[in-house]
């Protein structure tokens, strides 16, 4: 991810222009004088120098004349070139003799040489060599010059008239080199290294590139101080001072980052951190690559951008997928480490009125930060940074922890479960969805609308709203149970029309739960949990919950239907017709049944209660005539055998005998002794 330009990166990006549109000089003011021109440049990093040499031949295209009767000659004395700024140690030569060489500065990229020569007059050639050194200047010195064993950056320039000037870069083995300007080819070179050409350069509308060749081999490497954290520092071998800073700086800071963000450090192998001016040639201050887990920060002794790239290692296209987020986080969380570290940070502000004004969303990949493109990127860094201010400011780094902590968990944006829908990628619509949702933002969709999308995404944010209506209508109204899987699904990808179809469902399926709730509990009877989950993870349309729904909702009815006619009042013949037929214990059975949500049995045993119900009346007239005729039966029964019985026991007056005498005890064989 790359770091917005800083003031000196901004200097130099308008160095780069300069030097594409004004690189070569005009070799004479006057027509007529014929340059041809290939020039070499030789890095040397172990000299900390680039060598430089043109080989110039001029030619005299004009032809004298005879003005009043005499010959009128025309030549050519001295020749003006370019050099890159900085150049020095110039010598000219031509047939063996030293030329007078003077030197002028442009601007801030290039400077005007001026080379003397005897006249050359029409039809005559002259071949010139014009040598000269670039330099490597100590590390945050002005302008692009750097030249160590780790390190090579200059302005290579055309000399020639148009279609006749060549340059060739010759770059030493074990550099890697990129250029920022006008086109030049490379190919491997004999000794192992890279030479860059371009021949028959157009030269009339200026022609420059700057070279950036870097060998990381010769980086002087040490471990930064960062706990359990693998942090390796390189630097080039003249710049201690850059290497300390680095190590102090992510010693220092990135605790802090951890804190605030909520998450920890994410990388678990080794981040490198190397010092390059890469991304100053590209108007940047530095930029971080998740790829290979490398952060690369320009020499400045910067800060805010070392924070800004160090919080590139949680925001990256890992956790957000468009630039514009990424961008905002990692300047806002820079910010507020600085804050935290009681160390000054830039102000965020907002040019509404900016000529390179563009809507977030459609901000794009990194350019070359150059002209207008410089102008955009300004834009898209100020603007990001400055909308994740506003959303910092209004919601707390408490509650943004939370949403990071959702982005990081892929949680759903309506939901609470963890990777509940597998990876999710997050851009600007779930952003918004989760800052409003966890962070209970007000101002997130005005800002969004504002900045972030398109025009002509106005509607889209007005059934945004009309949906997240419906849906907080839809939670209240289903209390402890979570919406259907589909509608939080369509919710989160914004595809309103189809969740409000949805919805209007799940209403469906809750007017229909209640009832069920509510005949339960007349029945005394648990509510099955099967609905629940079926409206919960209902991944599509509805219909078999809503079939699922109407199932225990008849189940219910009857049931409670049953329960009411049970507890009702009775007669004495219903209460008879019920003896022994145990109803009670069938309409248990069939609460059990509901509870289970089998509602086929539970409804077969209601059915059963209520008919023993209906029957009890009949039922317990027939028991009670039954139990009454058995009782006269009985009755008569007696009576027959009582009758009976008294007239065998009843005697006739002639039939009567004496009763048998009453004994008397025999007499004893013992007297008693009279006192």
């Amino acid at each position: 991810m790359l770091r917005r330009a800083n003031r000196r990166v901004a200097c130099l990006a308008a160095l780069i222009v300069t030097v594409v549109l004004m690189a070569t000089v005009p070799a004479s003011a006057d027509d007529g004088l014929r340059i041809e021109g290939d020039t070499t440049y030789d890095i040397v990093p172990a000299q900390g120098r680039t060598t430089v040499s043109s080989t110039i031949t001029v030619t005299n295209e004009l032809t004298d004349r005879v003005v009043g009767g005499a010959l009128r000659r025309s030549f050519f004395n001295g020749l003006t070139v370019g050099a890159s700024a900085g150049a020095r140690n110039f010598s000219a030569t031509s047939a063996g003799a030293s030329l007078s060489v003077t030197t002028s500065p442009v601007g801030d990229a290039i400077q005007q040489v001026d080379i003397t020569f005897p006249s050359l007059f029409s039809g005559q050639r002259r071949t010139i060599i014009l040598r000269y050194e670039i330099v490597g200047d100590a590390p945050r010195s002005e302008g692009l010059n750097r030249a160590n064993p780790a390190y090579v950056s200059f302005v290579a320039l055309a000399i020639g008239d148009d279609t006749l000037a060549s340059v060739h870069v010759n770059v030493p083995r074990g550099f890697e080199v990129e250029t920022v300007g006008s086109e030049i080819d490379d190919r491997p070179n004999a000794g192992g290294g890279t030479t860059l050409s371009a021949t028959g350069v157009e030269t009339s509308d200026g022609w420059g590139v700057v070279v950036s060749a870097r060998n990381d081999d010769a980086l002087q490497s040490i471990d930064a101080d960062a706990g359990t954290r693998d942090v390796i520092v390189r630097a080039w071998p003249n710049d201690v001072e850059w290497q300390r800073f680095v190590v102090g700086g992510v010693d220092e800071g990135m605790p802090v980052l951890e804190e605030l963000i909520g998450q920890p450090w994410p990388i678990k192998s080794q981040l490198q951190i190397t010092e390059a001016t890469s991304s100053y040639l590209r108007g940047y201050a530095g930029w971080f690559s998740p790829l290979d887990n490398t952060i690369e920060v320009g020499e400045d002794l910067d800060y805010d951008t070392l924070l800004h790239e160090l919080s590139h290692a949680w925001f990256n296209r890992g956790m957000f997928t468009e630039r514009w987020i990424n961008e905002g986080f990692a300047e806002e969380y820079a910010a507020q480490a600085l804050k935290r570290l009681g160390k000054p940070a830039d102000d965020v502000a907002l040019d509404a009125n900016s000529r390179f004004a563009v809507r977030l969303t459609d901000w794009g990949n990194p350019q070359v930060a150059t002209g207008e493109s410089a102008g955009r990127e300004a834009y898209g860094y100020h603007t990001a940074a400055w909308l994740m201010r506003q959303l910092t400011d209004e919601i707390g780094l408490a509650n943004m922890a939370k949403v990071i902590n959702a982005v990081t968990n892929d949680t759903p944006a309506y939901g609470s479960i963890p990777n509940e829908f597998g990876d999710i990628d997050t851009g600007d619509h779930r952003l918004l969805d989760l800052v409003e949702n966890l962070g209970a933002s007000k101002k997130a969709s005005d800002l969004f609308e504002k900045y972030v999308a398109r025009e002509d995404d106005s509607a889209l944010y007005d059934a945004r709203a009309a949906a997240r209506a419906n849906y907080a209508t839809l939670v209240e109204r289903g209390g402890s149970w979570t919406p259907p899987v589909f509608v939080r699904k369509e919710l989160g990808g914004w595809h309103f029309a189809s969740a409000v179809i949805r919805m209007s469902e799940a209403r469906t399926v809750l007017e229909k739960r209640d009832q069920i709730a509510a005949l339960a509990t007349e029945a005394g009877a648990a509510i099955p949990v099967s609905l629940e989950s079926e409206y919960e993870k209902a991944d599509g349309d509805l219909s078999k919950v809503i079939d699922t729904a109407d199932r225990q909702l008849g189940a219910a009815t009857t049931l409670a239907a049953t329960s009411e006619r049970y507890e009702g009042s009775r007669s004495i013949t219903e209460k008879v017709g019920l003896l022994f037929a145990h109803p009670s214990r069938r309409l248990d059975e069939a609460r059990v049944a509901f509870a289970d949500d089998d509602t086929a049995r539970a409804t077969e045993l209601s059915l059963a209660v209520q008919h023993e119900i209906d029957n009890a009346d009949s039922v317990g007239l027939r028991r009670i005539a039954f139990a009454v005729g058995a009782v006269v039966l009985l009755l008569a029964a007696a009576l027959v055998i009582r009758s009976v019985r008294r007239r065998r026991r009843r005697p006739s007056a002639d039939d009567a005998s004496p009763p048998p005498p009453t004994p008397t005890a025999p007499p004893s064989p013992w007297t008693p002794l009279s006192p």
